[in-house]
């Protein structure tokens, strides 16, 4: 069975491509950012997160994440992950960033 990614914002094709071989992905096509109510509903069924600097990954978010792995930020910075709480976690999980350069 393929891991699952939810991706809150759509990325290029070519990457989506590239993703499906591995993984189960969804990929949130609402409002932006996504609610916090959808986000914590979905974090507590997937194995990765790719976000957006506009979507917050805090301490609340972080504590209903049962089985997450990665969380990469397609951005510069991680000020919107609470990165030190996500790294203590019992089950620790990657912060990536990726610039969009």
């Amino acid at each position: 069975m393929k891991k699952k990614v939810f991706l809150t914002r759509t990325l290029h094709d070519f990457a989506l491509k590239e993703l499906r071989k591995k993984y189960q992905i969804e990929v949130h096509s609402g409002k932006i950012p996504v609610p916090q109510t959808k986000l914590r509903t979905k974090i507590k069924e997937i194995d990765g997160l790719i976000c957006f600097p506009y979507d917050i990954i805090n301490k609340e978010t972080i504590d209903l994440a049962i089985n997450l792995k990665v969380i990469s930020t397609y951005s510069v910075g991680f000020d919107h992950i609470d990165t030190k709480y996500a790294k203590k976690k019992e089950n620790s999980c990657w912060i990536h960033s990726r610039s969009s350069n």
